[in-house]
């Protein structure tokens, strides 16, 4: 028996592994912002993303230039002083920069613009920062809810090779990015040792990050033969300017598996099928059926 599959973002790269175990399984795989870099490196992943993440900052602050001295305010303010978010968390300037992670979106910019923008207080003699506003970052930067992507976010680009906290170290050499640079600067979808000791819901699995950091016996994940023979109809939209996964890696993804076809476009950011699920996913259909 065979089944029709749709991925989006990690479901893609979930795709790529099922059609490298048992393509004959699948009749038709539809991918929408997620083909993974088949054998690229956790250094080479994340050496990519901080140019992309830097271009997403100058658009930021060319559409909102009165947020750069209100970040560079705050960002002073959690170098001198201890702020605590509701949770008990310390807010610092690296979890302040963390809020970019939403920069891949759509929205991503006016989430963080108008946030940013209710920092401080209209009357002086309240608290520095806002409730509202520390509420809306630990909220935003938090992980309560899903623990696992922290432990596991580097681990799937590992294959025969350790992290070794990649994006941490790879960091060191775009210097634009530090917390305390001259210009303050938001992060992407980066995952940092530090945030195992700052945030309450990550500090249990300190030891369990570190042991997956340098575990080095990953499996692989994609197999270029049988991705080169899959027999059933496959496309994908690979948005040109993701924040999170990298086009030009997708393309050459998408040349791998046979048969695919694919529409490279600048529409969408990476949440397109939730913006216009319904003219993405009849454009893949068509497309992987010859008909567009």
């Amino acid at each position: 028996m065979q089944w029709d599959v749709i991925g989006q973002s990690y479901g893609g790269f979930c795709i790529a592994t099922y059609l490298s175990i048992a393509p004959e399984g699948v009749r038709s795989a539809y991918v929408t912002g997620g083909l993974p870099p088949l054998d690229r490196t956790p250094d080479e992943v994340y050496r990519a993303l901080f140019p992309r993440v830097a271009a997403k900052n100058r658009r930021y602050f060319e559409r909102y230039p009165g947020d750069a001295g209100r970040l560079g305010a705050l960002s002073e303010t959690l170098r001198s002083e201890e702020v605590q978010l509701p949770g008990g968390d310390r807010l610092t300037p690296e979890r302040l920069q963390c809020l970019g992670i939403v920069f891949g979106m759509s929205d991503g910019f006016e989430r963080v613009h108008y946030l940013v923008e209710e920092a401080f207080p209209d009357d002086g003699e309240r608290p520095t920062m806002t409730d509202r506003f520390l509420h809306a970052v630990e909220t935003a930067t938090g992980f309560e809810a899903n623990p696992l992507y922290a432990l596991l976010h580097e681990p799937i680009y590992c294959q025969g090779t350790a992290g070794r906290w990649a994006a941490h170290r790879i960091r060191e050499e775009f210097p634009a990015f530090a917390p305390d640079a001259e210009r303050f600067m938001f992060t992407g979808e980066m995952i940092f040792p530090w945030m195992f000791e700052q945030h309450a819901a990550l500090r249990p699995l300190q030891e369990a990050g570190e042991l997956l950091a340098a575990r080095d016996e990953w499996p692989a994940l994609y197999d270029r033969a049988r991705l080169g023979g899959f027999e059933g109809r496959s496309s994908a939209a690979i948005y040109h300017d993701d924040m999170y996964v990298d086009a030009t890696a997708s393309l050459e993804t998408a040349a791998s598996i046979a048969g695919m076809r694919w529409w490279v476009t600048n529409e969408f950011e990476h949440d397109g099928a939730r913006v216009d699920g319904k003219r993405l996913f009849d454009r893949l259909v068509k497309l992987a059926a010859g008909d567009a």
